[in-house]
């Protein structure tokens, strides 16, 4: 059985995109964040690219001094290991900022689907912790 939970770190499609970080470049989280930018209005978002890109956002804020609260330290210092090359491309703020909300979509993301069907207590926690995303990413200036 897999790990799933609410927070952006508390599934296995997070830690595999976590893990693709750490061990390879700061380009992973350019090329998903600007991927689902950049999908047509309607496209669905299968459910690991939908935690990928929530994991991504979480990288481009905790590169610019925004990280959540409720992660660990060891977890906050995985997503600075390529901190320069992601605080230098401020296109991944954009690319978030565009990103995310086409994650948290029920109509054609995958992981929103499974989130409006979980019970009310889960999806309160996963549309909070969404939330303080976006509004942690709002606040990079």
């Amino acid at each position: 059985m897999g790990a799933w939970g609410t927070g952006s770190f508390d599934n296995d499609g997070a830690l595999d995109f976590l893990a693709d970080y750490r061990e390879g470049t700061a380009a992973v989280v350019e090329t998903v964040l600007r991927d689902i930018a950049n999908l047509a209005d309607g496209t669905y978002i299968e459910i690991d690219a939908g935690q990928a890109a929530i994991v991504a956002g979480e990288v481009v804020a905790a590169c610019h001094d925004n990280p959540s609260t409720k992660v660990d330290e060891d977890v906050v210092s995985e997503l600075l290991v390529h901190r320069a090359d992601v605080a230098e491309n401020l296109d991944l703020i954009d690319y978030a900022a565009a990103a995310i909300p086409k994650v948290l979509a029920s109509e054609t993301s995958e992981l929103a689907e499974l989130w409006e069907d979980a019970s009310p207590e889960d999806a309160e926690s996963f549309q909070n912790n969404t939330a303080d995303l976006q509004t942690r990413l709002g606040d990079i200036v």
